[in-house]
């Protein structure tokens, strides 16, 4: 009679283990699994039918009208749930203070295709600036995110958040390599990089582009010579006031508002 119990104790601790493991870039790419937490995300990644392997719950936020919600999704989707003590959901939660529910995701493969808008990122190293402007992306329409090498892990918890779920619907490029820039001019798109001594911004309105791809910077590094020869269309936000520079994510979407506003070719 207690062989039973047994088992299912065994494999509910090693569930807990791979779980906490995947708060290390490590473990996350060898299992090619990631961390979610929070009721909205989970529930916006059960909304879009996003991979998600289980979801763990404490028992009052199970009985709570959230709780039920998820469980609905869960059953919906064929997602396991199961209920832990709130000591143990804190002992693998990234934040201070969690909402008593966490899951575990699988990454989601690159298609490989090209969109026509593209947005590169290159050595974005802070998660909270990544996050952001992975977010950003989902909200223009960005489909694929090219990340380079020394970026931030785009699983890293931290990003997940700033993220805000946009990692359900971007096909992400983690540091495909130097000859991105010629699979991008071979399927005739436009690199455009925003840089502080290019052309005033407001000249992209003269363009008519088809297919482009938008390459961003850290504020602290800047581009590599590599990357700047690859660059054909400079362009900077000018400067009204007194600061050195912007947030590279406030200038991300400046940018991506001004690019996505733009007619193609075609018309």
């Amino acid at each position: 009679m207690l062989k039973k119990p047994l088992q299912k104790s065994a494999h509910f601790s090693a569930e807990l283990k791979t779980l906490r493991s995947l708060n290390i870039k490590k473990f996350r790419t060898q299992k090619g699994m990631f961390i979610l937490e929070g009721y909205r995300i989970i529930k916006d990644s059960l909304q879009s039918n996003y991979d998600i392997e289980k979801v763990w719950m404490t028992d009052i936020f199970e009985q709570s009208a959230a709780g039920k919600f998820i469980q609905m999704l869960c059953e919906k989707n064929n997602v396991s749930t199961d209920v832990i003590p709130h000591k143990t959901m804190s002992q693998l939660s990234d934040t201070r203070n969690n909402q008593g529910i966490i899951a575990s995701a699988r990454m989601k493969r690159p298609k490989g295709e090209l969109s026509d808008q593209v947005l590169i990122l290159h050595k974005i190293s802070d998660p909270g600036n990544l996050g952001t402007l992975l977010r950003t992306a989902e909200w223009f329409g960005i489909k694929t995110v090219i990340l380079s090498e020394l970026s931030a892990d785009p699983y890293n918890p931290k990003v997940i958040r700033s993220a805000m779920g946009a990692h359900f619907y971007l096909d992400i490029l983690d540091n495909p390599g130097k000859n991105i820039f010629q699979s991008l001019r071979e399927s005739g798109h436009t690199i455009i990089g925003g840089v502080l001594d290019g052309e005033p911004i407001r000249k992209l309105q003269k363009l008519k582009l088809d297919k482009w791809a938008l390459v961003l910077g850290s504020e602290a590094h800047g581009f590599d010579e590599a990357v700047l020869s690859q660059i054909r269309v400079k362009i900077t936000i000018p400067k009204l006031g007194n600061v050195e520079s912007l947030n590279v994510s406030i200038a991300g979407g400046i940018i991506l508002h001004t690019l996505t506003q733009l007619k193609p070719a075609l018309e």
